[in-house]
């Protein structure tokens, strides 16, 4: 992967749910030498390409919810972080997987309501580490917990009849988790509410 394409890659990511990057995922394609703007698919497919480093996911986790609690004000919102440990290290590209795991969260604030509890959570399951994002917003219908992370895709009922994203946010986040050899999956909570699950190989 390029510089020019790992730019793109990043910058997307970054405001995957932001008009402006949306409207210009062509002109961010051209940069990275794709004819006539190939967009979105081409230059995800260059996530395999990565190159990955030992990250230690507590303090990026960290930084993720402090970033978040800015956001969360305006609305009273708390996030609270719940790690098992201080140290879990993973093989991973550490400013794309935080772009992945930002996106999530800020996903989680967006569709909680006022004074709302975010919960962040890691602890080891198997071999893995597991993330889980839990909110209390409207949760999604159960016949699209799947289908939420394709690109562009929208809901007709649950949060997605309420809000209208943009529709590349959970799939982008989706794709990186997966080019780090992870899975990402969605429950509705018993008690109200999505959990989005995180599962990445620790390394020994």
């Amino acid at each position: 992967m390029n510089p020019a394409e790992y730019e793109i890659i990043e910058t997307v990511a970054a405001g995957a749910d932001k008009p402006f990057v949306m409207l210009n995922l062509n002109a961010y394609a051209e940069r990275a030498g794709y004819p006539n703007g190939q967009g979105y698919q081409e230059y995800m497919a260059k996530l395999d390409q990565l190159v990955f480093d030992a990250v230690n996911l507590v303090p990026l986790l960290r930084e993720i919810v402090a970033d978040a609690c800015f956001i969360a004000q305006p609305s009273n919102q708390e996030i609270e972080m719940d790690a098992e440990t201080q140290v879990a290290v993973c093989a991973a590209d550490s400013r794309l997987l935080r772009r992945a795991i930002e996106n999530i969260v800020n996903n989680a604030v967006h569709y909680s309501g006022e004074a709302a509890l975010i919960n962040v959570r890691l602890f080891q399951s198997g071999s893995r580490w597991r993330i889980d994002i839990e909110d209390q917003g409207p949760g999604v219908d159960p016949v699209d917990l799947e289908l939420i992370f394709r690109p562009f895709f929208r809901s007709g009922r649950g949060r997605g009849a309420a809000h209208q994203g943009h529709g590349v946010g959970l799939a982008l986040a989706s794709r990186i988790i997966e080019a780090h050899g992870g899975t990402i999956r969605a429950t509705n909570r018993q008690e109200g509410g999505l959990r989005i699950s995180i599962e990445l190989l620790g390394e020994t």
